[in-house]
């Protein structure tokens, strides 16, 4: 069978290029704690992911975004699945997703910090594992050293992000200095020149979560968009169960998982479809035509018959 427009468009969106060589941005990854990507964002995911942050519009963010299936086909894209396995190895999946838009409605600051809370199934007496909460019915705890070590976060940036937009602003190095006290964070923070992290539009940033880091209000406020996706490459000891999981290398979500991104973009490839076909019928009745038998679909739609 031929293959779809749809799928040679994934190909081409998703296919790493050499222009984005992966030992570069993965030495700055391991010596600072954070790299940038400029490419990152599938085209053809964009307005789907626009549309999942008008479902939330109005809130600064919105955890556990994993269940949405533009999110996972995010996580599950070439050029992210590569980024987290160079780093992680062949079996990194994702753990969460957050959603963050800053917007003149909701514009603020995070001072500065490291992601140490990860979001767990159940609560367990686990050594190591502390500080427990709960995030609406989510369990939180904050995870020791060892496990935050072997994660990676990957901040796919929707819009682009300058110096007006509230870009996060890092300490370069802080993720090999462990999990900081208050007191460690201000100290460091106060005898370290901070770095502020431009991505164009597209573009990811990627970084470790023990990474000292914090955001200013935009002094523009318009929407910065950023779907924050964390990967991990283990199982939590002491039977902890991530609250998420999305094995982005299984071979049977192969192109994006089908199931998710077909579905979304498969759907208004239908609409148009069946608004075509209305428009004909109508014609149709007017110029006493009667029938639609012979109508051929218009060229750019004849590849969804094969």
């Amino acid at each position: 069978m031929q293959r779809t427009a749809l799928r040679a468009a994934a190909d081409r969106q998703n296919r790493w290029t050499e222009s984005q060589p992966m030992p570069t941005w993965l030495t700055q990854l391991e010596r600072s704690g954070f790299a940038v990507v400029p490419a990152a964002l599938p085209e053809f995911l964009r307005e789907p992911l626009i549309a999942v942050f008008d479902e939330h519009r109005g809130r600064a963010g919105s955890r556990h975004a994993l269940r949405h299936d533009a999110v996972r086909a995010l996580a599950a894209s070439e050029v992210v699945r590569r980024i987290a396995q160079a780093a992680l190895g062949a079996r990194a999946f994702a753990v969460r997703a957050t959603l963050f838009d800053k917007t003149p409605s909701s514009n603020w600051l995070v001072a500065w910090h490291q992601d140490t809370m990860i979001p767990v199934r159940v609560m367990r007496d686990v050594t190591g594992f502390t500080a427990w909460s709960r995030k609406g019915d989510v369990p939180y705890a904050r995870a020791p050293v060892h496990v935050l070590e072997s994660m990676v976060a990957v901040r796919v940036d929707v819009d682009g992000t300058d110096g007006e937009a509230g870009p996060l602003r890092v300490i370069p190095g802080s993720h090999r200095r462990g999990a900081l006290s208050s007191a460690e964070i201000h100290e460091l923070q106060a005898m370290t020149p901070a770095i502020p992290c431009h991505v164009r539009a597209g573009g990811a940033l990627v970084m470790r979560p023990l990474l000292l880091h914090a955001s200013s209000k935009a002094s523009s406020p318009r929407h910065r968009r950023v779907v924050h996706l964390e990967f991990a490459a283990a199982d939590l000891p002491g039977g902890l169960e991530w609250y998420d999981r999305y094995a982005v290398a299984d071979p049977s979500n192969k192109l994006m998982h089908q199931t998710g991104v077909f579905r979304l973009v498969g759907r208004r490839v239908v609409a148009r479809m069946a608004r075509g076909l209305a428009r004909r019928a109508f014609l149709g009745v007017l110029l006493g035509v009667g029938s639609l038998r012979g109508t051929s679909l218009p060229s750019n739609l004849q590849h969804w018959q094969s």
